[in-house]
């Protein structure tokens, strides 16, 4: 009785220890860390600009066209000549009347020659002030209503921008002198200006409506002129991460939040874009942790090391 006491004495004391010893080994022994390693990107503040990128032709803001309403006028004085800047009321031509038998006599029978007290004499001046940008009066010419302008005035020396809209882009033009645009013209100028009209209508074959721009003055620019445009859309500032860490799928946008090691699929709502990042207007706060390239085979729950993206392009 006392020798089988014994044994079981010793047995229990064996299981005793050999529970104490595995015990202590898995107190020595490290957890095991995660064996996924994801890269992954900071959730910071950033602003964005909804940018549409045009091309145009310079035109001038308005013109003036002087031309000579009645028959029966040779031109005898031409005193301006293009690229003149005049001022309002300065003489640009001298007309005189041909003689009832001379080529370009007005015909008797027409009523507007028919009238009594046509001067012998008539000077054409400038309606307003500006840039005269083309001449069609040739001295001994006779000058004809019908005919193009004998002279053309761009107004205050002011040039514009006209340039095509695409047709999806239209809705967001706005012609309140707020929405700013960045205009780089072909002989390397580069001016600021600000939306002045909006497309009227679309043209049906190209899908592409005329705006103007009002671009500020400089030294080398004229008429005719290609040029392109950057216009300021809308801005917007929010949380912004890589584009490449969103996932477009049919019921919305989602992406993989990483959360004291364990990845999170979360829904968020994006706003503007830029090249390399997106606006997250809803779903993301600043300093979270996402990963930085969606699509891959991570799902809710899994255990991640992460390494961030800037510490990796150092």
């Amino acid at each position: 009785m006392n020798k089988r006491f014994g044994a079981l004495t010793t047995g229990a004391a064996l299981v005793l220890g050999a529970t104490n010893a595995a015990a202590a080994d898995a107190r020595s022994t490290p957890a095991k860390e995660p064996s996924v390693i994801v890269m992954v990107a900071r959730a910071a503040n950033g602003c964005f600009s909804d940018t549409i990128r045009v091309t145009g032709l310079l035109l001038p803001r308005d013109l003036a066209l002087v031309t000579l309403d009645v028959p029966g006028y040779r031109i005898s004085d031409v005193l301006a000549a293009e690229g003149d800047h005049v001022k309002t009321g300065q003489e640009l031509v001298r007309l005189a009347r041909v003689p009832g038998d001379a080529p370009g006599a007005p015909n008797v029978n027409d009523p507007s020659a028919a009238r009594a007290g046509l001067p012998a004499v008539v000077t054409l001046r400038a309606p307003a002030a500006g840039l005269v940008t083309r001449v069609a009066a040739v001295a001994g010419a006779v000058a004809s209503p019908e005919a193009d302008p004998l002279f053309q005035i761009m107004i205050n020396d002011e040039l514009e921008l006209q340039v095509d809209v695409p047709s999806i882009h239209v809705p967001k033009l706005r012609a309140d002198g707020n929405q700013t645009a960045w205009v780089q013209v072909d002989n390397g100028t580069h001016v600021n200006g600000h939306v002045r009209t909006v497309p009227a209508e679309i043209e049906r074959a190209t899908q592409l409506g005329r705006a103007r721009v009002s671009i500020d003055r400089a030294p080398g620019l004229r008429v005719g002129m290609f040029a392109r445009a950057a216009i300021d859309a809308s801005n917007s500032c929010g949380i912004a991460i890589p584009r490449a860490a969103v996932s477009y799928e049919g019921d919305g946008t989602t992406v993989q939040v990483v959360r004291d090691g364990k990845v999170e699929t979360r829904s968020v709502n994006i706003g503007l874009l830029s090249d390399a990042n997106v606006e997250i207007r809803q779903g993301l706060k600043e300093g979270e942790l996402v990963v930085a390239n969606a699509g891959g085979s991570l799902h809710d729950g899994d255990h991640v090391k992460t390494v961030l993206v800037d510490q990796t392009d150092k």
